[in-house]
């Protein structure tokens, strides 16, 4: 029986307009450097890997912006899932207490859960995942069985990249790259 591999693409949507670090608007679009930046992950998609089958992103604007942008580039259409939506990074905080750790918790717990359906149902296949910087760090946390607390030490930069490869559903690689070099 033939090994089959799943390779993924983990991205972080790009730039946005942020005012002492933090958004401007509750789901702000892509900014001008954003869009740029969605660009040249779409070029560079299609010249490193353009055999892409799937385009998977959250529903908020930004991430769906970047998935809309880098579709066109390689002729894919993308879908949408509110699981994959950013949470707050006070889940990391691990502050138990907190209204906010419970129902980003909550988030992170979805977004574990939808990724490993979306893996399960396409083994052997190549999919970019347009999503978040928390849902990110968090995705990595379960694959690397990290804690909440080590996971906040990761630095997510937007348009940043990781590509991991699964066999048989287990983690078998994973690499990083940043968003100046993408590839």
């Amino acid at each position: 029986m033939e090994d089959k591999t799943t390779t993924i693409y983990l991205v972080r949507h790009g730039a946005i307009d942020l005012k002492d670090g933090e958004a401007i608007e509750e789901n702000p679009p892509l900014n001008k450097k954003g869009i740029e930046q969605a660009k040249k992950l779409g070029k560079q998609f299609k010249e490193v890997d353009p055999e892409l089958n799937k385009v998977v992103t959250s529903t908020m604007k930004r991430s769906v912006q970047t998935a809309e942008i880098i579709c066109d580039y390689l002729g894919l259409k993308y879908s949408s899932f509110p699981e994959f939506n950013e949470f707050s990074r006070k889940v990391f905080k691990k502050k138990i207490l907190t209204n906010k750790f419970w129902v980003s918790y909550s988030k992170l717990k979805k977004a574990r859960q939808k990724f490993e359906e979306i893996l399960s149902e396409n083994e052997g296949k190549k999919i970019l995942f347009v999503i978040h910087g928390n849902v990110i760090k968090g995705l990595l946390m379960s694959f690397l069985g990290l804690s909440l607390k080590q996971v906040d030490h990761f630095s997510y930069g937007h348009t940043n990249v990781s590509r991991l490869t699964f066999k048989k559903g287990k983690l078998n690689t994973i690499s990083y790259f940043g968003s100046k070099t993408v590839f």
